[in-house]
């Protein structure tokens, strides 16, 4: 049987990260960025038309060919080669491009349309799930692609005799892979998870009815988000395994999508439009414990692919 351990994260005070938020160009929605701080995800291309893969580096948006798109496309994933990882809305099909080549794939199993490809390392190694056939209609798992090799990832079912749906978001170099699974999709249903060589760790935000492991980096520092029912959003780093809140100057949350090796974040402060790069800065004074203003929040969904945003100059706040 597949090891599964049980990890709350740490419930003991932290020092608060401090954060310079920077915002991303308008209608550009991040969703994960390298260790040089070039940003993947979707805007409007100026020519017009359906929302594009787009990567924001040097202060400007670029838009690569993805000639597999037939409309909307969206990257999900770029490591330090420029590499890029995507999807597009013909299907939810994945494409990789490689050294500027761009190419589809499939994972193994899968019967019907719903590929998804989340996360991309420095090895083209490739995380994501897919419908995989259970013999009673499929089930979603998650994978690994390595080249031309497939290995599934299923976390062992809390419950015996029911499905449990995984869905891996991010991989770093190490292999490690971090994502949600539960009895159903969405939130309050899904945990989250780390899988490290075939031991499955759950993620669960202490208090919370939901949480949600978006992202990992070469430290093991973790990004997601989490739900505590009837409240607001709140995002979350798991840095040396403490817990802490991310907050913005009017103690709006940030929920991260992305993380890189310097600990710096993209994501959204909740609302339609709001892209920023978050910068850490410093350490200040002691967290509250979760069960306090820590957990005053619970996860609210990204909203749609396209966003959109107003400049503003960056801004060095503290979570308080």
């Amino acid at each position: 049987m597949v090891p599964l351990a049980c990890a709350l994260l740490a419930a003991s005070p932290a020092l608060a990260v401090q954060y310079t938020f920077t915002a991303l160009p308008f209608g550009f929605t991040a969703a994960a960025l390298n260790d040089a701080g070039q940003v993947a995800g979707v805007a409007p291309p100026p020519s017009g038309g359906e929302p594009a893969a787009a990567v924001f580096a040097n202060g400007a948006l670029t838009f690569p060919v993805v000639p597999l798109a037939n409309g909307l496309s969206f990257l999900t994933g770029i490591n330090d080669a420029g590499d890029l990882l995507g999807e597009t809305a013909n299907g939810r099909s994945p494409f990789a491009i490689f050294g500027g080549v761009a190419t589809g794939f499939a994972a193994p199993g899968n019967t019907s349309a719903g590929i998804q490809a989340t996360g991309l390392n420095n090895q083209r190694q490739i995380v994501g799930s897919a419908i995989i056939d259970n013999g009673q209609g499929g089930v979603l798992e998650s994978y690994v692609s390595s080249g031309s090799t497939y290995a599934v990832l299923t976390v062992p079912s809390a419950v015996p005799g029911q499905p449990t749906y995984t869905q891996a978001e991010a991989i770093n170099d190490a292999g490690v892979v971090v994502g949600k699974f539960g009895p159903g999709l969405g939130l309050p249903n899904q945990q989250g998870f780390l899988d490290q060589a075939g031991t499955f760790t759950t993620i669960l935000v202490p208090g919370s009815s939901g949480t949600e492991a978006l992202a990992i980096n070469d430290g093991g520092e973790i990004a997601g988000q989490y739900q505590v029912t009837s409240l607001g959003s709140r995002g979350f780093t798991d840095i040396g395994g403490v817990f802490s809140d991310i907050t913005g100057p009017d103690g709006s949350t940030f929920l991260p999508v992305g993380l890189n090796n310097a600990g710096q974040l993209v994501g959204t402060f909740g609302g339609i439009g709001l892209s920023y790069l978050a910068t850490p800065q410093a350490t200040s004074n002691p967290m509250p414990e979760p069960g306090t203003a820590a957990l005053l929040g619970g996860l609210a969904a990204l909203g749609a692919v396209l966003r959109r945003r107003s400049p503003k100059q960056p801004v060095a706040v503290g979570n308080a």
